[in-house]
């Protein structure tokens, strides 16, 4: 059982760290994207690019965030492997990551607040799209990192 539940542990790892991996990627494409949107730069060739890269990563992501719920459906169904891999530890630092996402996504909003009386922002969708994929790389990356 205890191979059983390390090869679990292992599995659930690897899931979350490809959908960091990806989520970096799909963020630098992001950032990218929306300076040369904000810059107002027509580089039509370069938006398809990052539109497809952007679009792999999700697709990517996509794969992992349900293999990984995949893997918690089978981990939630068997109570000797839910109580293993579902301690007190593992609860307590899904904690401390909604706390690290939450107080990621307050940081951004006052740096944008600052930088608005600088900067004029046009796309405030985009403002508002980028402090969600801040908490859930923050959550996901903290989740990852505590748990390790």
């Amino acid at each position: 059982m205890t191979s059983k539940i390390e090869l679990l542990d292992q599995k659930r790892k690897q899931y979350r760290k490809g959908t960091i991996t990806w989520l970096f990627v799909f963020v630098a494409a992001w950032i990218v994207r929306s300076a040369l949107k904000v810059q107002a730069v027509e580089a039509g060739f370069w938006y398809d690019i990052l539109l497809a890269i952007l679009v792999l990563c999700l697709l990517l992501q996509a794969y992992h965030v349900l293999r990984e719920m995949l893997l918690g459906k089978e981990i939630r169904n068997n109570p000797l492997v839910k109580e293993a891999l579902n301690d007190e530890l593992t609860q307590l630092n899904a904690l401390k990551a909604w706390k690290a996402a939450f107080f990621a996504v307050i940081g951004f909003i006052a740096i944008i607040a600052i930088l608005s009386f600088f900067v004029h922002f046009n796309d405030l969708m985009l403002l508002l799209l980028t402090a969600f994929l801040i908490g859930f790389g923050t959550y996901n990356a903290a989740v990852y990192f505590l748990n390790r």
